[in-house]
């Protein structure tokens, strides 16, 4: 185990610790030990004499995977997502980051995933129901950190990838079923009774014309630093790339 200074540590130097994949006992292990040892040393130096570390340096932990995937404009996360889903996504890497974020992936086994998962799926509260959606989403984002870390060239992640695509877990109970006329007509009946109007509008605009309803409704995005609050602005966000007046007629 590396473990970073403690002074450093409190001005905000990351990673505190690191699990080194050697073993003290093993005489051939002692110069990788030691070389591993002298590069963290030398990072956490270098980012102590003022110089800015990159916050997607991968540091071979789980934490550091995530991270990047947050921050790298070329991850699913940013090529995949609107906006107001990646502010919904951060919650599980969060609750990964968490629980395991200092592990090194070279530790990592089907052992440590079926861990992750049962403890993820226990009960809010004595008694109540198992929260296995919550725990499946966990895995479901295990298996999208490896397969960015696939696409990085990284160790480890394809085979942490290859055990999690052959691993078995409880699938939370899908129900979906096709808006039908009859269901826009009650919601929209009901959205007009309850007086919000927008709702009724836009439900019957989506089912009408099979329009998605991001397409319908748009999204809200944050304005740029510098940037004027022009057009529709709520809390703080723009509305952008929805159905708007000029847009339909």
């Amino acid at each position: 185990m590396w473990v970073a200074r403690a002074d450093l540590v409190k001005q905000g130097y990351e990673p505190k610790t690191v699990r080194l994949p050697y073993r003290l006992d093993e005489p051939e292990d002692a110069p990788m030990l030691s070389a591993a040892c002298l590069r963290l040393q030398d990072e956490m130096l270098e980012w102590s004499s003022g110089h800015e570390r990159d916050p997607n340096r991968f540091d071979g932990t789980l934490l550091s995977r995530s991270r990047r995937y947050q921050t790298d404009e070329a991850s699913p996360f940013h090529s995949n997502m609107k906006h107001d889903t990646r502010r919904t996504d951060l919650s599980t890497p969060r609750l990964i980051e968490k629980a395991s974020g200092q592990r090194a992936l070279a530790h990592l086994k089907n052992e440590d995933s079926r861990r992750c998962y049962n403890e993820a799926k226990k009960p809010k509260d004595p008694g109540g129901p198992e929260r296995i959606r919550r725990a499946s989403g966990i895995i479901k984002k295990l298996r999208v950190l490896f397969a960015y870390g696939i696409m990085d060239e990284l160790p480890d992640c394809q085979r942490l990838h290859t055990v999690l695509s052959q691993a078995r877990f409880s699938q939370p109970v899908r129900r979906r079923v096709a808006m039908q006329l009859a269901h826009a007509e009650a919601f929209v009946a009901k959205a007009r009774e309850m007086r919000h109007l927008s709702l009724a509008l836009a439900t019957a605009i989506q089912f009408e014309t099979a329009l998605r309803q991001r397409d319908v409704i748009g999204e809200r995005m944050p304005i740029p630093d510098g940037g004027e609050a022009t057009g529709i602005v709520i809390d703080g966000r723009r509305c952008q790339n929805g159905l708007t007046s000029p847009r339909i007629w």
